[in-house]
């Protein structure tokens, strides 16, 4: 169960998500609109890193008009020239903070092949 900071702090993220203002913001100035103090404020870790906090924030952010929001500001970052930071930033953190980042995939058959062809090589040389 969220105390009431947290509570604040997950409806400040979604809120900055959601509707992106041009204006810039971390997670230390959300701590401190959310009522956290300004050390608490300097390691936002401690407060976003809780299981908790994390489970709120995706069940906040799940819902699929959301998706459909980032990709209208896709479409609006492709097409304008202004502000692109302040935009992306909001953009990447929704990726972030819902793990929707894709891991890198590696072809172990590849790496297979070039183990194979670096070994061949070591057994030619002296």
């Amino acid at each position: 169960m969220l105390n009431p900071r947290q509570q604040k702090v997950v409806q400040l993220i979604s809120d900055f998500i959601r509707n992106p203002s041009g204006e810039s913001i971390n997670y230390g100035t959300i701590l401190i609109q959310a009522g956290y103090s300004e050390t608490t404020s300097k390691k936002p870790h401690l407060v976003l890193k809780s299981k908790e906090v994390q489970t709120a924030i995706q069940d906040e952010l799940s819902d699929e008009n959301l998706d459909m929001q980032v990709k209208i500001q896709h479409a609006f970052l492709i097409n304008q020239f202004g502000n692109l930071s302040v935009k992306a930033k909001a953009i990447d953190m929704y990726y972030k903070l819902t793990g929707k980042y894709q891991a890198e995939k590696i072809d172990v058959a590849q790496d297979r092949e070039i183990s194979e062809a670096l070994e061949k090589i070591g057994k030619l040389l002296p």
